[in-house]
C-alpha cells in the first residue's frame, strides 16, 4: 500500500512524505521530499505523482509537473 501524506503546515518540500506498507499494513519505508497532490501506481507498482510544483508551458502556459517513481529491490546488507 501507498500512503502519500505530509506533517505540519505543508509549506515545505520536507513536510511531504510517501510511506509504503505491506498487505497486512505493516511500514516497509518512507520517501521524504514527496510534495505531490495526488498518487497513481499501476499494476508494476510504478508510482506517478501530479506535483505541486510547476513549470511554464507553451505559450506561457503554467502546468502541473508529473513525476515517476520507480520501486526497488531492497539492498542487502
Amino acid at each position: 500500500m501507498y500512503v502519500l501524506s505530509y506533517v505540519g503546515t505543508g509549506r515545505s518540500v520536507s513536510n511531504f512524505r510517501l510511506d509504503l506498507l505491506d498487505p497486512k499494513g505493516n511500514f516497509l519505508s518512507r520517501s521524504t521530499g514527496l510534495a505531490a497532490a495526488h498518487l497513481v501506481v499501476d499494476k508494476w507498482r510504478t508510482a506517478y505523482t501530479l506535483n505541486y510544483e510547476t513549470i511554464v508551458g507553451p505559450g506561457g502556459r503554467v502546468e502541473p509537473t508529473v513525476s515517476q517513481w520507480l520501486p526497488s529491490a531492497p539492498s542487502e546488507s
